[in-house]
């Protein structure tokens, strides 16, 4: 009996080493298995990894910058009343005032040619001295008097190569032909519409400096054609969502110290930094480039401040501020143009612009229904013969003239009845 009960408790023993031997195994499988799944998950990991480093990042330039076919314009238009022209001896001159347009002064000058031509000059000259500097471009020169129906035109364009030989452009007209542009207080009104085409040698007085001397102070360069300009990412980020995305965002760009910026001018790139950085850039001549890229580079800074400056200064031409405002949606802007249009010369002259973008649905309408206005009202009356003797009471010869015709006159009628 003894036996029996020690062989009782002795056959659990082995038993009980039996399960643990096969727990350890269970044990050793598994985590023979896990090291297995590891070395594959680790060695797909080092795969993903080395897939992503080898591939590139998209760039910034292929799916975000706006396409343009404009050019900014460089043309403007000189105006000058010249007095007493029927009074200017022969071989003397008569200038006007200068004017400042694209870092050059703007002069026009009117002689009479012994009688027989009436010269119109251009004269261009830098504001900064330079050794050699050319200008080729488009001029019109334009005789206008102003008529009860509209205004009489006559003009002459040329293109013409200014440079510092010689930097003048020269239209003639016969002497007579002026006289006949003459208003009756002995004035000619003389326009003169410049477009540049090319300039050499000019070079504009920068305001504010984004050059090598920015170094400590910027954390990147973007390069204009040969023109390193170095500015501080967040702070031009801030002014503009174009750069908040290319320096922020997941490109191959926004990594990069250097970043190569195409299709634009570095002069027009200096002037939009300036006005970002709060600079007074703003003028007729560089208003066309800083809109420009204000538009391409979503700056609302930089259009609102333009806007105000067509708006309140701007000495462009109801054309050319009509364009500006068509091309970039400047409401205010727009609206005041078409206020402005009071003639159907008016109409005329916007009909027949140059580069104007197509009008929208408010503009074009806006000025079809002028077009109707103007062409429903009476047109003035003819100048009665009591208003001429008026007219002519001052000139006592011409007066007399008209007295003699007026007896011959009588007299016919009175033979033939």
């Amino acid at each position: 009996m003894s036996s029996n009960i020690e062989n009782y408790h002795s056959d659990p023993e082995p038993k009980s080493n039996d399960i643990l031997e096969e727990l350890e195994s269970v044990k050793a499988k598994t985590e023979k298995i896990e090291n297995s799944h590891k070395k594959e998950i680790d060695g797909f990991m080092e795969q993903l990894e080395a897939i992503k480093k080898s591939m590139k990042k998209e760039s910034f330039f292929s799916i975000n910058l706006k396409t343009t076919k404009f050019t900014p314009e460089k043309k403007f238009v000189l105006k000058h009343v010249f007095e007493d022209v029927k009074k200017l001896e022969r071989w003397h001159k008569n200038y006007s005032s200068t004017d400042e347009y694209f870092d050059a002064k703007w002069t026009v000058m009117i002689k009479n040619y012994g009688n027989v031509f009436f010269d119109v000059l251009l004269y261009c000259e830098p504001t900064a001295r330079v050794e050699k500097w050319c200008v080729e471009a488009k001029i019109d020169f334009r005789l206008i008097k102003n008529l009860d129906t509209g205004d009489k035109i006559d003009s002459i364009t040329q293109y013409n190569s200014l440079n510092d030989y010689d930097g003048c452009g020269l239209a003639q007209f016969l002497w007579d032909q002026a006289l006949d542009f003459m208003n009756v207080d002995g004035s000619i009104h003389v326009e003169v519409e410049v477009e540049i085409l090319k300039i050499e040698g000019f070079k504009r007085m920068a305001i504010r400096k984004f050059d090598e001397s920015q170094k400590e102070v910027s954390d990147c360069i973007l390069v204009v054609k040969d023109f390193k300009f170095y500015i501080l990412k967040m702070y031009l980020a801030a002014q503009s969502a174009f750069f908040k995305t290319l320096f922020f965002g997941n490109f191959s760009e926004s990594s990069q110290y250097e970043i190569r910026l195409n299709g634009i001018e570095p002069e027009d790139f200096q002037c939009f930094l300036e006005v970002l950085y709060g600079e007074n850039a703003i003028s007729d001549s560089t208003i066309d480039g800083i809109l420009h890229l204000a538009d391409m580079y979503d700056s609302f800074t930089a259009i609102r401040r333009c806007h105000e400056f067509l708006l309140e200064k701007s000495k462009k031409s109801l054309v050319q501020k009509l364009k500006l405002a068509e091309r970039y949606n400047l409401i205010d802007l727009k609206n005041i143009c078409v206020s402005k249009i009071t003639t159907i010369g008016n109409i005329e002259s916007v009909i027949r612009a140059e580069n104007l973008p197509k009008l929208d649905g408010r503009t074009a309408q806006a000025l079809l229904q002028k077009s109707i206005e103007f062409s429903m009202e009476p047109t003035p009356t003819p100048v009665t013969l009591c208003q001429r003797f008026k007219k002519l009471a001052c000139e006592p010869f011409d007066l007399l003239i008209i007295l003699f015709i007026s007896t011959l006159l009588a007299i016919f009628l009175r033979f033939c009845i």
